[in-house]
């Protein structure tokens, strides 16, 4: 019965694959760089009712493995902060390093319920200290709006808090984009991540187009997904 099936054509005809798709092999820049940093951004607004929200009880509440109604307000955020750092040290810091509470600290940023300005300066740090290696972006938008309040901005950006906290601001898709660089991989943990990541990749089209003419910044691979 072997013999007979390990006979029929389709075993013994070669292999050439399907030439309507095939694409002709090129070095990968992600697979040269490492992943030595993360930028965290995590606007959860604890406690606060975001205007456009309804939130049906029971919901999750969660963040990180931490109850935030258990604890302290400062506490618990403290306690998510430092959850979700001891994450990606494990994912992204070397074994010779994760003792390292300085390494540690340089190559891993986290920022809770913070402005534009503190994602950006953010960016620059890690940038700077990584240089030509891969930076992690995760944006955690549980505790923002859903939709952005101007329709032709709808998923080019997404939601943090003004400097005094009093009040909801974007943060532009393209803005990060400028002050991370690349080589880089974006996770979007949010409402409507999706259009999100449609839409950032028509941004990194435009800002590859842009800096080509203007021969300012060649724009490495980047990769972004939803959480």
């Amino acid at each position: 019965m072997d013999g007979i099936l390990y006979n029929e054509p389709m075993h013994k005809e070669e292999i050439v694959g399907n030439k309507d798709i095939y694409i002709e092999a090129v070095e990968d820049p992600m697979r040269r760089a490492r992943t030595q940093g993360a930028v965290i951004v995590m606007c959860t607004m604890i406690g606060v009712q975001p205007p456009d929200k309804i939130k049906l009880n029971p919901c999750a509440v969660m963040e990180t493995w931490v109850d935030p109604r258990k604890l302290d307000l400062n506490k618990a955020k403290e306690k998510i902060k430092e959850n979700i750092r001891l994450q990606y040290q494990n994912v992204i810091v070397s074994n010779k390093a994760r003792h390292n509470d300085q390494r540690a600290h340089k190559s891993i940023k986290v920022e809770m319920d913070c402005s534009p300005e503190v994602v950006h300066k953010q960016c620059d740090l890690i940038r700077r200290y990584i240089r030509e290696e891969r930076i992690i972006f995760h944006y955690n938008g549980h505790g923002t709006m859903t939709c952005n309040h101007h329709k032709s901005e709808y998923g080019r950006s997404v939601w943090v808090v003004n400097r005094s906290h009093s009040n909801y601001t974007t943060l532009s898709l393209s803005s990060i984009m400028d002050h991370l660089k690349s080589p880089a991989i974006y996770v979007w943990d949010c409402d409507h991540a999706g259009l999100i990541v449609e839409k950032f990749n028509e941004i990194a089209k435009e800002k590859k187009r842009e800096w080509e003419k203007r021969k300012k910044y060649r724009l490495r691979l980047c990769v972004d997904t939803t959480a």
